[in-house]
């Protein structure tokens, strides 16, 4: 993964930069590709492992942040996107390590139902989820199942219409 980048400002003022370098006015070079609305510069950063969701300082907005407040949904799709390329590349990193983990811990299973009750309207449970769950750990590998069959059923199925003489 790329850490460092060549910049040029068109002169012989050419240097490396960290991805994540803070410039004088607080900004990132994900930060400042946003304000300018370069979403090719956005690209690149995000396929380079540029954090999105990186904060300069404490309380300032990260690039993602700023997204999610002007609901721009073409830089968050590109910053949600890098953010699980980021997670994905850390699990295939860790993987051997994560094994050895699982496998060293002891195997359970786990039960863990759910279902919503309200005593001022009776039927709540109808209309609201419920179901119940399965965790099981075996050697290095997990397994989850659901058992609410009405999950399965979708509910938007169209039903053939009767026909009534």
């Amino acid at each position: 993964m790329l850490r460092n980048h060549l910049i040029s400002n068109g002169t012989n003022n050419t240097k490396w930069i960290e991805w994540n370098e803070i410039d004088p006015s607080g900004d990132s070079a994900l930060m400042m590709a946003y304000r300018l609305e370069r979403y090719d510069a956005l690209r690149i950063l995000c396929d380079h492992g540029v954090n999105p969701k990186f904060k300069p300082y404490p309380g300032v907005a990260s690039a993602f942040e700023t997204a999610l407040s002007e609901s721009n949904k073409e830089a968050l799709k590109l910053f949600i996107q890098a953010n699980q390329k980021m997670k994905q590349m850390h699990l295939d990193d860790n993987r051997e390590e994560l094994l050895t983990l699982m496998e060293s811990l002891p195997d359970f299973q786990i039960k863990m139902s759910f279902e919503c009750e309200s005593s001022l309207i009776p039927f709540v449970r109808a209309f609201t989820p419920h179901d119940t769950f399965t965790m099981s750990k075996l050697g290095s590998s997990i397994r989850l199942d659901l058992t609410n069959p009405k999950v399965l059923q979708s509910k938007f199925t169209k039903q053939p219409e009767s026909k009534q003489s």
